[in-house]
Protein backbone atom coordinates (compact mmCIF):
# COMPACT_ATOMS: atom_id res chain seq x y z
CA UNK A 1 0.00 0.00 0.00
CA UNK A 2 3.06 2.28 0.41
CA UNK A 3 3.03 4.94 2.96
CA UNK A 4 -0.31 5.43 4.89
CA UNK A 5 -1.68 8.98 6.65
CA UNK A 6 -4.41 9.64 8.51
CA UNK A 7 -5.66 11.53 11.80
CA UNK A 8 -6.09 10.42 15.54
CA UNK A 9 -6.44 10.27 18.81
CA UNK A 10 -4.09 8.72 21.86
CA UNK A 11 -5.05 8.89 25.32
CA UNK A 12 -4.66 6.55 28.39
CA UNK A 13 -7.50 4.55 27.45
CA UNK A 14 -7.64 5.30 23.81
CA UNK A 15 -5.57 4.78 20.36
CA UNK A 16 -7.80 5.67 17.33
CA UNK A 17 -7.10 6.94 13.93
CA UNK A 18 -8.92 7.12 10.68
CA UNK A 19 -7.39 7.53 7.48
CA UNK A 20 -7.78 8.04 3.98
CA UNK A 21 -5.70 7.04 0.28
CA UNK A 22 -7.66 8.63 -2.71
CA UNK A 23 -5.13 7.69 -5.30
CA UNK A 24 -6.28 4.38 -4.90
CA UNK A 25 -9.81 4.15 -3.20
CA UNK A 26 -8.71 3.06 0.06
CA UNK A 27 -9.89 4.06 3.81
CA UNK A 28 -10.43 3.24 7.18
CA UNK A 29 -10.45 3.44 10.93
CA UNK A 30 -8.72 1.50 14.35
CA UNK A 31 -9.85 1.79 17.15
CA UNK A 32 -7.99 0.03 20.23
CA UNK A 33 -9.64 0.67 23.86
CA UNK A 34 -7.32 -0.05 27.00
CA UNK A 35 -10.00 -2.34 29.49
CA UNK A 36 -9.28 -3.12 33.11
CA UNK A 37 -6.99 -6.13 32.63
CA UNK A 38 -4.32 -4.39 30.55
CA UNK A 39 -5.42 -5.97 27.28
CA UNK A 40 -7.00 -3.75 24.56
CA UNK A 41 -10.39 -4.43 22.38
CA UNK A 42 -9.86 -3.48 18.57
CA UNK A 43 -12.23 -2.86 16.41
CA UNK A 44 -11.11 -2.08 12.48
CA UNK A 45 -13.18 -1.19 9.45
CA UNK A 46 -11.46 -0.90 6.25
CA UNK A 47 -13.54 -0.11 2.68
CA UNK A 48 -12.79 0.32 -0.94
CA UNK A 49 -14.08 2.87 -3.75
CA UNK A 50 -15.94 -0.33 -5.47
CA UNK A 51 -17.85 -1.15 -2.02
CA UNK A 52 -15.67 -3.82 -0.53
CA UNK A 53 -15.71 -3.66 2.92
CA UNK A 54 -13.75 -5.67 6.12
CA UNK A 55 -14.71 -5.29 9.27
CA UNK A 56 -12.67 -6.75 12.35
CA UNK A 57 -13.07 -7.18 15.55
CA UNK A 58 -10.64 -8.56 18.63
CA UNK A 59 -8.38 -8.43 21.46
CA UNK A 60 -4.77 -7.54 21.68
CA UNK A 61 -2.17 -8.28 24.66
CA UNK A 62 1.17 -8.54 25.68
CA UNK A 63 2.05 -12.29 25.77
CA UNK A 64 3.64 -13.33 29.07
CA UNK A 65 6.77 -15.28 27.79
CA UNK A 66 6.21 -18.01 30.03
CA UNK A 67 2.63 -18.22 28.39
CA UNK A 68 2.14 -21.00 25.55
CA UNK A 69 1.12 -19.26 22.71
CA UNK A 70 -2.59 -19.13 22.29
CA UNK A 71 -3.62 -19.98 25.85
CA UNK A 72 -4.78 -16.26 26.94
Amino acid sequence: MGKVQGEGVISDKVIAWEFRMSDIGFEGIEIYEKQEDNTYSMHAEYATNDQFRTLIQGKVWKQNKAEPKGKK
